[in-house]
């Protein structure tokens, strides 16, 4: 604490914060070897309502040095057992591409590349470590599988806004909050300098190129939410030749749990598509596109959902009102109850909807099909805005 070089993050008062702040702010306030903190000053305390004991890491950003939290005392606590403790670091994310493996093949199974936001840690979290070990990317096993990607290998990474490729060697894991995990841009040799302002985190590329890590609530830092957002879940699959063509499945996610006369795009706070490949049935690409639905709902920190469908056997299906016969059906429906098992604080509601009234969802699926492509994309402002307000 004598140096010059430690730093203490604490929280702007409110009465400092500007109109329209949706989350509290913070401020560096350099640390004086002429006066002693007292527990309080550097506990959770300054930021959780409830005083907490916590360990003090180092963060070291070239020359600088920043005092932060650790989290991991934080998930065992009674008092939050229905909350979501949120893993620490700097909260960004980019749009990126990965290609399979395969993309190459002439085989009509294969997809051909997966666009989706990337969770990006831009420099070393020794919290986040806890969880990543040395690995500083990351991807869950779906998203392999899909791909065609396995552990070890050196995959293409397209940053989609500036056409930037680097070539990085990745580990498949379960054990990370998002899909794509990018942590460290520095020793990646992604970044050669990182900035932030009111804006934002903006990245200066290796190349020189600037582009800007979004910021996120949906992996966000260490933070403890109350589940009061509800959205609505729209879910399609499509199967040309059902069941013997190329097929796809697509969902929407939509801000309130009620459609309202005056709804736009800017609603919209989730969309993707993702190609199935080949020779699988219609309903079996409904239930995909649910439980594709599904993975990111659960990732709004919502109290409400309502899953809607044009398919009466599948929302039937999931009622209980239909037996499911086939084999394969039987285990995609086991796949949509455990999801909805390990989220059971989430309420949700099933109904079935005319087929003009999921649009979106079904372009969606047919555009997976006509492209061989999948891609899911966020938008980040309407999301932060409704999970900051679930605070």
């Amino acid at each position: 604490h004598k140096s010059n070089s430690f730093w203490l993050i604490r929280p702007l008062p409110t009465t400092q914060q500007g109109p329209g702040t949706i989350e509290p702010l913070l401020y560096l306030e350099k640390l004086s070897s002429s006066r002693c903190y007292t527990d309080d000053e550097l506990s959770a305390s300054c930021i959780f309502a409830t005083p907490i004991e916590t360990e003090l890491i180092i963060l070291r950003i070239r020359y600088l040095y920043f005092v932060s939290l650790s989290a991991s005392q934080f998930i065992h606590q009674p008092n939050v057992t229905k909350t979501n403790l949120k893993i620490m670091g700097v909260c960004g994310a980019i749009q990126v591409t990965l290609p399979s493996c395969r993309r190459n093949s002439k085989s009509d199974s294969c997809m051909n590349s997966w666009s989706l936001p990337a969770y990006v840690v831009s420099f070393r979290s020794p919290t986040l470590s806890m969880v990543t070990g040395d690995d500083l990317v990351l991807i869950r096993p779906r998203i392999a599988q899909a791909l065609h990607i396995n552990d070890g290998d050196k995959v293409e990474f397209l940053f989609n806004e500036e056409g930037e490729y680097f070539s990085l060697k990745v580990k498949i894991s379960d054990k990370i909050p998002s899909d794509v995990l990018i942590h460290d841009l520095l020793t990646l040799g992604i970044a050669e300098s990182l900035g932030i302002n009111k804006s934002g985190e903006f990245i200066t590329l290796t190349s020189g190129r600037v582009i800007w890590s979004k910021s996120q609530e949906m992996w966000a830092a260490m933070r403890i939410y109350e589940k009061k957002g509800s959205a609505r879940l729209y879910f399609d699959g499509a199967s040309r030749n059902n069941p013997k063509g190329p097929c796809g499945y697509g969902f929407c996610i939509v801000k309130g749990e009620s459609a309202c006369s005056n709804e736009s795009d800017e609603d919209m706070l989730i969309e993707g598509y993702m190609y199935g490949g080949m020779d699988r049935s219609s309903n079996e690409m409904e239930y995909e596109g649910l439980i594709e639905g599904l993975i990111w709902a659960t990732r709004l920190d919502l109290k409400k959902l309502v899953i809607l469908g044009d398919s009466q056997v599948i929302i039937k299906q999931l009622t209980g009102e239909y037996s499911i016969k086939n084999h394969r059906l039987r285990a995609l429906h086991k796949k949509v109850c455990t999801l909805l098992e390990c989220n059971s604080d989430l309420e949700t509601s099933f109904e079935h909807i005319p087929r003009e009234q999921n649009a979106y969802a079904d372009h969606h699926a047919n555009q997976a099909i006509l492209t061989r492509n999948s891609v899911v994309s966020c938008n980040w402002p309407k999301i932060n805005q409704m999970m900051a307000k679930s605070m």
